[in-house]
């Protein structure tokens, strides 16, 4: 390894002389024209420091110790032949296929013919796209196709890495769970259950005491739950009719003058829509040759205006409606609770059946109440 290593050393200390010389002596004579050839060149020296990156990033061990960075040098590397690029080559096909280590091993006494057969049959079985043939893999085509097998060798390699560690993992996962499973039927077939287990007991005969006292707790539970419901909705009504009390009273004062603004309005409103169909009568009809204009007395905004307050109205009184249910409702069942009498399963259905029907009442009260008020709006406003 270490004379490989020296042998490559010095074929890059050679290639990056000749490159420097090279560069020089084209650029003196081409004096920086830019033509397809030099486009070419360099499309293959980006891709043979892809290449060279890629082995690095794989970690090469024949690339250890070396630190090139003319493309020159590394297509020198990699497209000429030499035992070193062909060691490189076999260790590639090796990580691609591990089944043909033993033939392309470097240490192996394997011919070298034989080598070529077997990386020409390890690259059909890969489906490498590009063409490969004997003096490819020699090292005696052209750079660029030399560049694109070894490219899309390294592409095999990373996927063969990906899916290995993907099948790691799934093993993995799959003898955790096995362990996890033995784990839970041992301690279900050790345990002091095993005898019920195999020898079940089955008893078609229902405890109904348990089941009807269960039932009798689960109606109890549900009548207290809905009880604290119709308190705290109760509690809410409350506070909405102390602040209406607080808002009558308020404006109760100031209800005669509002109403005789109103009124006020309205008057001179319609004196208005009077004097529009005299003047429209007299003097614009002449002018436009259409019929007189039907405009109610009252206007559409004094119109839209009794419509709102008719819906506020029937809204409060729903509300008053509501209130005075539900304090029914609540002092029935403190009575019920103050009686000290204890419910047994009939009693507690029938108090749940009750409340279940106060409910559907108020659905139905709500449904109305809606129907109400959307149908409040199609009402002739008398005034």
């Amino acid at each position: 390894m270490a004379e490989l290593g020296a042998a490559a050393g010095a074929a890059a200390a050679g290639a990056d002389a000749g490159a420097a010389a090279g560069g020089d002596a084209a650029a003196g004579a081409g004096g920086g024209c830019y033509c397809p050839e030099n486009q070419a060149e360099d499309r293959e020296s980006k891709l043979a420091m892809e290449v060279f990156e890629k082995l690095k990033d794989l970690q090469c061990p024949f690339l250890k110790g070396l630190h090139i960075k003319q493309p020159e040098t590394v297509k020198q590397l990699l497209c000429t032949p030499s035992k070193y690029r062909m060691d490189i080559l076999q260790w590639m096909y090796t990580r691609a296929c591990p089944s043909s280590a033993p033939v392309l091993n470097p240490t192996s006494r394997t011919p070298e013919e034989a080598k070529i057969q077997v990386m020409l049959s390890v690259s059909r079985e890969l489906m490498l796209t590009g063409p490969v043939t004997g003096d490819i893999l020699m090292g005696r085509g052209g750079t660029l196709e030399q560049l694109r097998l070894i490219e899309e060798l390294l592409d095999a390699v990373r996927s063969m890495a990906t899916g290995c560690l993907i099948m790691s993992s799934v093993e993995r996962q799959f003898k955790k769970t096995r362990e996890e499973n033995e784990k839970i039927l041992g301690s279900l077939f050790s345990s002091p259950h095993l005898r019920s287990l195999l020898r079940p007991d089955c008893k078609a005969r229902v405890n109904t005491h348990v089941y009807d006292s269960k039932r009798k707790v689960n109606d109890d539970k549900t009548v207290l739950v809905m009880v604290k419901q119709l308190q705290e909705s109760v509690d809410k009504l409350e506070v909405l009719r102390a602040e209406h009390k607080k808002a009558v009273g308020v404006g109760s004062a100031e209800a005669g003058i509002l109403e005789q603004k109103l009124r006020l309005v309205i008057s001179d409103f319609h004196q208005l829509v009077l004097a529009f169909l005299q003047v429209y009568d007299k003097e614009l009809s002449e002018c436009c040759n259409l019929d007189c204009p039907f405009i109610h007395p009252l206007g559409p905004i004094v119109e839209t205006v009794c419509r709102t307050l008719i819906s506020c109205r029937k809204l409060l009184k729903a509300v008053l409606d509501v209130t005075e249910t539900s304090a029914n409702a609540v002092e029935t069942a403190e009575k019920q609770q103050e009686g000290g009498q204890s419910y047994g399963a009939s009693v507690a259905m029938s108090l749940a059946a009750k409340m279940e029907e106060l409910i559907q009442k108020y659905k139905l009260f709500s449904v109305s109440l809606k129907k109400r008020l959307e149908e409040g709006f199609d009402l002739e406003v008398a005034l």
